[in-house]
């Protein structure tokens, strides 16, 4: 079965997670901030989304929550999904998304598809490479 991996869990990877282990699926939610990741392993979620909670509980055996980049390693496909942080003129720092694929990309497995689950304002949210080469072999996508 595919293992789906999500970067980033804030508002848009932990929802999309959670949407994504309830359709079956074995899924990896990794972020640095290991205690954001402790508060997500005793159930305690840093957003709200109507049955949001009840989503997470009910898919806690397909839901690994985890700080270790590593265990991104046997997913086959992961969105790079952080939160983007915005300025008081609507302007997205983008920089938050390559930093973090350039640190995700040594743990994954050469096959594996990364998916930029972040579009910024007034940008193309096409099925389209966000660049000709990908990341070390990988290709990326942004939708």
């Amino acid at each position: 079965m595919t293992v789906v991996g999500f970067a980033g869990m804030t508002h848009l990877g932990l929802v999309s997670a959670a949407g994504i282990a309830s359709k079956g699926f074995k899924t990896v939610c990794y972020d640095a901030d290991s205690a954001l990741v402790a508060e997500l392993k005793a159930g305690r979620l840093p957003v709200f989304e109507p049955q949001l909670d009840d989503l997470v509980r009910d898919n806690s055996a397909r839901l690994t929550f985890s700080a270790a980049i590593g265990d991104l390693g046997p997913c086959d496909v992961v969105y790079v999904a952080p939160d983007i942080p915005t300025d008081a003129e609507g302007r997205s720092d983008v920089a938050v998304i390559h930093a973090l694929i350039e640190r995700i990309v040594p743990a994954l497995n050469p096959s594996a598809v990364l998916a930029k689950r972040t579009v910024t304002v007034m940008s193309s949210g096409g099925n389209e490479p966000v660049s000709d080469e990908g990341k070390d072999g990988h290709s990326i996508f942004a939708y």
